[in-house]
């Protein structure tokens, strides 16, 4: 399958919301989606140089993943909104996009973190991320909230 992974344009917003309703419930909460929506659309609202990255993943013209992160303080970044869209699941693009948005922190950048879901830990945990914190129904009932980090 070839792929390729490019910085995200309002024009996938259409292509990054089915890849999150793909992923829905199983891995977002249902009221997630307008958060995430918003988040988009604040975020090409900025001036370039305050935005923060975010890429896509096609495959055949079609946005298949996305994903990207935020600096919160000196030497940490978060991960936000990664997601592949559910049918691609276990074909390896969630392991790219990861890597390429670790690829892409600058070198200032010393710990990685995240909030997942338990669904979601597992697949960060072979990438060397640490949870630190569960919080139960934290995305919404029946959907915890694991808090992980990973050191560079």
């Amino acid at each position: 399958m070839s792929w390729v992974i490019r910085p995200f344009d309002m024009a996938d917003l259409d292509g990054c919301q089915c890849v999150m309703s793909s992923n829905t419930p199983r891995f977002f909460a249902p009221d997630e989606y307008a958060e995430f929506t918003e988040d988009l659309q604040h975020r090409s609202r900025l001036p370039e140089n305050r935005r923060w990255p975010y890429f896509v993943l096609v495959t055949n013209q079609q946005v298949r993943g996305c994903g990207g992160y935020a600096q919160i303080k000196d030497g940490t970044a978060t991960l936000v909104w990664g997601m592949v869209d559910s049918s691609e699941h276990g074909q390896g693009l969630g392991r790219e996009l990861l890597r390429y948005r670790l690829w892409h922190m600058p070198p200032s950048i010393h710990s990685v973190e995240i909030d997942t879901t338990p669904a979601s830990f597992g697949f960060y945990r072979r990438f060397g991320f640490d949870a630190y914190q569960q919080e139960p129904d934290g995305y919404g009932p029946g959907l915890d909230k694991v808090l992980a980090r990973l050191k560079r």
